[in-house]
């Protein structure tokens, strides 16, 4: 990290200090809601409405997120969530909670793709991978930290201040983002238009340009596929454990950071395959978590369970990682936060989707056969690769704005 340039550390630090914000803010807003209500329907809502935003809204604001200025979008973004945050505490209802957890859910559509789009305009096209594997190694800490440390702090200085941490972690990002130095040319020089039917057509176009790009549709194909996976997983995952396993469900966010572990393992590793074709390892990523998934259906050990496990992570640090390269890669200043916010859209909701399913398979067909599906379904992305592999030249990047 000490050869990145400064305006790059001060994103990643930035973007950090947010992340774990976010985890006190999911962990804190999960334990008010349970003592609002003991209804278990009442923490599915909370987490229902907090997807919601970037499945309906997301399309939508791809149409006019790079026309506007990115770092002054995040400032924007980073204020107005540490002003709704510090609502929180204060709500009396748990509808009011439902409300700003929609909001905040809403502004964050455009936090992580704006970051991503950054990550081309403040380093070298060599470094990419490497910014990007940096980025996803401290993800993956934080996701293995996190739920622990946020436990610490709601222990140690109680539900509301927790909330008044997270509103700081975003001021604190904003005073980061100020230091930024942004040397760009978007759109910005054009006058924005907010008109509804304007801005689909930009959608429109930025959706065209995904599927005339074969680098970028196949991304986008693999992505959606191991959404699905990940989402039917996430469910019903844990009720293997209970059935099968013999583990208690209050030792499963144990699994989870194994899961972690690889994707850290795989974050540090993928630097080591340079010489491989981001597409070959994006590809092999996908389907070798599918057979990981479908193998890992059939084990009921522990010494077999949690390899395949990291494995697992290994996997999905590898698409994750590569996903992200190759659509900056493909994309410019232009178009490029508008293809990662689709890209994020068309996957929250192949999530949502499984998450939905797998409720209603598990009943059908237990939690193992689920699982199994679940597995098949990333591993048929090896037909996708086999019928329709891009390693030709990327396209020319083309500003879709232009007319004819």
């Amino acid at each position: 990290m000490s050869k990145l340039n400064s305006n790059i550390k001060l994103l990643i630090i930035g973007s950090c200090l947010s992340s774990v914000g976010d985890w006190l803010n999911i962990l804190a807003l999960m334990t008010l809601v349970v003592k609002f209500s003991d209804y278990g329907g009442a923490l599915a809502a909370l987490m229902i409405l907090r997807a919601i935003p970037k499945i309906i809204f997301g399309p939508f604001i791809a149409g006019i997120i790079d026309r506007l200025n990115k770092k002054r979008m995040l400032l924007i973004a980073c204020i107005s969530s540490a002003i709704l945050v510090l609502l929180i505490p204060i709500s009396k209802t748990i509808y009011e909670i439902y409300i700003i957890s929609f909001f905040l859910s809403t502004i964050n559509i455009v936090v992580s793709p704006t970051i991503r789009s950054l990550i081309p305009i403040l380093s070298k096209d060599y470094e990419l991978v490497s910014v990007n594997s940096i980025f996803s190694s401290l993800t993956s800490i934080i996701d293995i930290a996190s739920p622990i440390l946020s436990g610490i702090v709601l222990t140690a200085f109680g539900l509301s201040k927790c909330f008044y941490i997270d509103s700081i972690s975003f001021i604190v990002f904003a005073i980061i983002l100020l230091f930024l130095k942004l040397n760009y040319s978007n759109n910005n020089s054009k006058e924005i238009s907010y008109n509804f039917l304007e801005i689909c057509n930009n959608s429109k176009k930025s959706f065209k340009y995904i599927l005339d790009n074969k680098y970028l549709f196949k991304v986008v194909q693999g992505m959606f596929l191991a959404n699905l996976s990940m989402g039917i997983i996430y469910v019903s995952e844990i009720i293997f454990f209970k059935v099968f396993v013999g583990m208690d469900p209050d030792i499963y966010g144990i699994f989870v950071s194994i899961v972690g572990i690889g994707l850290l393992i795989g974050s540090f590793f993928i630097n080591k395959f340079k010489k491989i074709k981001l597409f070959n390892l994006f590809s092999f990523g996908i389907y070798s978590m599918g057979f990981t998934i479908i193998l890992f259906s059939f084990c009921t050990k522990l010494y077999f369970i949690i390899p395949l496990l990291i494995i697992e992570g290994i996997g999905e640090a590898f698409f994750c990682i590569t996903s992200i390269t190759i659509i900056q890669k493909n994309t410019n200043e232009s178009n490029r936060a508008s293809v990662l916010t689709l890209n994020d859209s068309l996957s929250k909701l192949a999530y949502i989707l499984a998450m939905g399913c797998s409720g209603i398979l598990i009943d059908i067909i237990g939690a193992q056969y689920t699982i199994l599906l679940s597995g098949i379904v990333s591993a048929l992305y090896f037909i996708v690769f086999l019928k329709n592999n891009p390693n030709a030249k990327p396209i020319q990047v083309m500003n879709i704005d232009k007319t004819n």
